[in-house]
């Protein structure tokens, strides 16, 4: 089978773009041919045998622009490859030429209908309203030039339907994790900088805006007294150091920055503390639960379908910060850590990425030999 892989990025350290890695890394692994159309790839699979086309950005930062032009170059790569594909795989509105199917990990119509908590303000709030209805309509163009669209999560899947997609056309395959890399154990938090022998939280996720709901986390530690959080993610542009500070926490709150050494870090913690807003999947709660951490998230994420009350806490309310301060306080005692911990990384250890990656290839195989 021939595959046609279209995506932004198709490299480890990325969400999407570890999918479409895994996805691409065990399709070469089964035999099929991979060509990858995309702005950085991973140089594994290049090794491995896939072919690069790279689109590269005239751009220096991501947007609206950004994105029309990666799409509008995906289209002319397509129409000159498509008689070469069995199978042309696009990642929501990065190609809008007929294709076989389309990943689905993020839903504006969603997440515009659906936005609480704080806001921004000035130029920054008038450009994020802007993005978002922009990329509601250029998702449906792609999305309806898909024949099947495959979401990550059956809330996102209800989100497409809500949306107006025909069910017949989404199927749900949610994403894996590396339970190698994400493995119980200890580390030396004084070699990462973190405080030794005090329950730590852990934050991972942009803190640049409010979706992923560090305000609220913050907000908790303060009536939390005995538990510290160390929280992974840049920095510029975030207003949360300044709000730790405001709130006489910053002794408590470690901010890490962007890190690609999250496995250590999870190793280091006593929980994840994750109530986001808005999170059509969030692999950092699987990455966490393979890691033996208890998890603290809401049940809008998609990931949570995963869980069970056995391996951490399920909040119905994002914004309920008494809620939250109890569900950390609970998963912050030994006793109740070891328990979730142990059922977080049994569950984890049965949604492999190559569990994940086959699921994708038979879906790829069965709308081949069903058009053929």
């Amino acid at each position: 089978m021939r595959i046609l892989l279209i995506a932004h990025n198709v490299i480890r350290g990325d969400g999407q773009g570890r999918v479409n890695f895994e996805i691409a890394r065990h399709g070469l692994a089964q035999g099929h041919d991979v060509t990858i159309l995309s702005s950085r790839v991973d140089s594994e699979l290049i090794a491995k045998g896939a072919k690069w086309v790279s689109i590269p950005s005239r751009l220096r930062r991501a947007g609206v622009l950004h994105h029309w032009q990666f799409t509008r170059m995906a289209d002319r790569h397509v129409a000159q490859l498509r008689a070469s594909a069995d199978i042309v795989v696009g990642n929501g509105y990065t190609v809008t030429a007929p294709h076989d199917v389309n990943l689905s990990q993020f839903v504006h119509h969603a997440w515009r209908r659906h936005r609480i908590g704080p806001r921004e303000r000035g130029p920054r709030a008038w450009y994020q309203s802007f993005y978002s209805r922009c990329n509601e309509h250029l998702e449906r163009m792609s999305y309806d030039a898909a024949r099947v669209v495959i979401a990550c999560s059956s809330s996102v899947r209800n989100e497409l339907l809500s949306a107006g997609f025909p069910s017949t056309k989404i199927r749900v395959i949610f994403s894996g994790v590396d339970s190698v890399e994400f493995q119980p154990g200890i580390e030396d938090r004084a070699a990462l900088g973190l405080p030794c022998d005090v329950p730590l939280a852990l934050f991972v996720g942009d803190i640049r805006t409010y979706r992923k709901n560090l305000d609220t986390v913050l907000n908790a530690l303060v009536t939390t007294p005995s538990i510290h959080l160390a929280v992974v993610g840049a920095v510029d542009r975030s207003p949360f150091p300044a709000m730790a500070s405001a709130l006489g926490i910053a002794d408590r709150v470690h901010f890490l920055g962007y890190r690609r050494d999250v496995s250590r870090i999870m190793r280091a913690c006593t929980f994840l503390a994750f109530p986001t807003r808005y999170e059509p999947f969030g692999l950092v709660i699987l990455e966490a639960m393979s890691s033996g951490l208890p998890v603290v998230t809401t049940r809008v994420a998609g990931a949570a379908e995963l869980m069970s009350e056995d391996t951490g806490v399920l909040l119905d309310n994002s914004e309920n910060v008494e809620s939250l301060a109890e569900a950390m306080e609970k998963m912050s005692t030994s006793s109740n850590r070891s328990r979730a911990g142990d059922a977080a990384r049994k569950l984890a250890e049965s949604h492999s990425w190559a569990h994940m990656a086959a699921q994708y290839l038979e879906v790829f195989e069965e709308l081949h030999h069903g058009r053929s």
